[in-house]
């Protein structure tokens, strides 16, 4: 069995020179985070990629990491609540100020 590396690529490892380095190091998957960047940004670093992958003469796969659904609360009583161990809370999509019984979320 080969062992795989899977590097990030981010604003400081997309240009040509640092992902030749990396393949050359053994890079054998690029993972870009589609959280951040534009998808024109990563259609960029993914043609420099290919272009590694050509000038060197070794497959380096491409890993998209895509973002899942992002929860968040609403307003609160106070700004702050305490919630006790064990304790039943309810998430709901109404729009109301929250409490120790029932949070508001978006969905």
């Amino acid at each position: 069995m080969k062992t795989k590396i899977i590097c990030t690529i981010g604003p400081s490892t997309n240009s040509y020179d640092m992902l030749r380095s990396l393949a050359k190091a053994g890079m054998s998957c690029a993972r870009l985070n589609f959280s951040h960047g534009s998808h024109r940004e990563h259609g960029e670093t993914i043609r420099k990629i290919r272009m590694v992958s050509k000038d060197i003469g070794k497959e380096i796969a491409t890993m998209q990491d895509l973002p899942g659904p992002k929860l968040r609360i609403g307003k609160v009583k106070n700004n702050s609540i305490y919630l006790q161990k064990d304790s039943i809370v309810r998430l709901t999509k109404k729009d109301i100020v929250g409490d120790e019984h029932t949070i508001p979320i978006t969905y």
